[in-house]
């Protein structure tokens, strides 16, 4: 498991590089140390924990502020307090990435708090294991309706 969640993330870091370099006021390459991502705001939905807490984490080292999404606001502040640990600026948001107005709602809050988005990772998700332990039925509506949905309405969002 730990190789894929490493190419997942290799995956997100590199679309988030190619397209922060093709704007104008790009992040520099620090070397040896990666790229700088210092006054760019990064929106991590599914932040609270796994890849997409990891994700928040390896951004806010990279120098961005991060909001952290997630369907649970507990949990979506524990990532904050700890990217806050690293110096960072941070703020935990919750949302619903199947629900259009908790998304609008996401990003007008983090826009209006932490200034506009630069980077989106969409990492909101429902784990298989959890939903065989439930009605199989009931678990893969769940999964269908976050993945190939949620992801769509976020990024629509930040876009307007």
């Amino acid at each position: 498991m730990l190789p894929l969640c490493a190419l997942i993330f290799r995956v997100i870091y590199i679309a988030a590089h190619v397209h922060q370099r093709a704007k104008t006021n790009a992040p520099r390459l620090n070397r040896g140390k990666g790229i700088i991502l210092e006054g760019k705001t990064a929106l991590i939905t599914g932040a609270g924990r796994g890849i997409g807490q990891g994700i928040a984490m390896s951004l806010a080292e990279a120098g961005a502020k991060v909001v952290a999404a997630d369907l649970d606001i507990n949990i979506a502040r524990q990532t904050a307090e700890k990217v806050q640990q690293l110096g960072r600026r941070s703020l935990a948001l919750e949302v619903d990435v199947t629900d259009p107005d908790s998304i609008n709602k996401m990003v007008q809050q983090a826009e209006e708090q932490m200034g506009p988005i630069n980077i989106a990772v969409n990492n909101a998700g429902f784990g298989m294991c959890a939903l065989l332990q439930k009605k199989l039925m009931a678990g893969l509506w769940v999964l269908f309706s976050i993945i190939p949905t949620g992801s769509t309405p976020v990024m629509s969002a930040q876009i307007a």
